[in-house]
């Protein structure tokens, strides 16, 4: 598929194996896939070490057991939940961030901060559209959404 994602590799799912679904080739969900593997792809060949995919595709029903949105991009295949195998995970949004690439949403999910500078997150949420991509950087705390200001190449603020 792509030179370092495949389709399967973005329809895990460790808490909900049974609600996994693989869509088939020539279908908009395989497609949608497609394009976002190429550009996981690309922040991989820019990172230059592995990134590991907590989530990806969701079906409706995986979508609804983990409390995903109803309008969430995963449920159409736009969307990835990523994490550096090593590295730093603020410097890898820090890097997404700047790339030259059109993204949708990017979201440093369950963070944590000091002084208003966002010190560690869980995972990076990569959303995409072919239609809107709005470069929207945000943090989430568990709780709420904020905007996210980039002060330097490696500093995020809210």
């Amino acid at each position: 598929m792509g030179k370092w994602f495949t389709i399967k590799e973005l329809c895990v799912s460790a808490s909900y194996p049974k609600f996994i679904e693989i869509p088939e080739e020539g279908t908009t969900i395989y497609n949608n896939l497609t394009y976002t593997i190429e550009r996981l792809d690309n922040i991989r060949e820019k990172w230059g070490s592995p990134i590991i995919v907590t989530s990806g595709y969701r079906p409706p029903q995986l979508n609804k057991a983990v409390g995903g949105s109803k309008t969430s991009a995963h449920v159409v295949g736009f969307a990835a939940d990523i994490h550096p195998k090593k590295g730093d995970i603020m410097q890898l949004a820090a890097l997404i961030a700047s790339m030259p690439m059109d993204f949708d949403q990017l979201i440093l999910e369950k963070v944590t901060t000091k002084n208003g500078e966002i010190t560690n997150c869980q995972w990076l949420h990569v959303g995409y559209s072919r239609t809107r991509n709005r470069r929207q950087i945000l943090a989430w705390d568990g709780k709420t959404y904020k905007p996210v200001k980039i002060t330097t190449e490696t500093k995020l603020t809210i």
